[in-house]
């Protein structure tokens, strides 16, 4: 049976798909009316993919990452440009304590990606429940990618659940 993830360095659209559908499932509205926030590495493909799918389906998509870890300004200008059509928010920013506020799912990923070297790792940006970082208080979920540089998450707040994925 042949099977197909569609992962890139620039994309990675399945994993997208179920990230919107866990959200979609567990969220108390429909996605256009959810707002999420990505913290990690935003240049490359959860962080650009993120952002189109959240983009595509009308949603308050909050992308917090250092200036160098953002997503190419190109891509953000063409989804700012469809958001005026599908009704969804763009904000992208570096300080995580902000982009959280109010978030229905916090989604967290590495600081580095898969393949660079170690020197490229950037630790500016706290991630939920670490020290620095702003409690997002009416998340529910957070979906969290272990790898790497990540410890053990601490998810702040009674009502949040991780989702874990490797």
């Amino acid at each position: 049976m042949p099977a197909w993830n569609g992962l890139t360095d620039e994309a990675h659209p399945t994993q997208v798909l179920a990230d919107l559908m866990t959200m979609e499932e567990f969220g108390e509205r429909p996605l256009h009316e959810l707002a999420f926030c990505y913290l990690g590495d935003a240049r490359f493909n959860m962080g650009c993919s993120l952002l189109v799918g959240g983009v595509q389906m009308g949603m308050d998509v909050r992308i917090a990452a250092p200036a160098g870890l953002q997503p190419p300004a190109d891509l953000v200008a063409r989804l700012r440009t469809l958001a005026e059509c599908t009704g969804a928010k763009v904000r992208i920013e570096a300080d995580a304590n902000r982009a959280v506020e109010g978030a229905d799912f916090v989604y967290t990923d590495v600081w580095v990606s898969m393949g660079e070297p170690a020197e490229v790792r950037c630790g500016a940006a706290p991630q939920p429940g670490q020290s620095g970082a702003t409690s997002p208080q009416r998340a529910r979920f957070v979906v969290a990618h272990r790898v790497r540089q990540r410890t053990d998450l601490k998810v702040p707040g009674a009502q949040a659940a991780p989702f874990g994925r490797c």
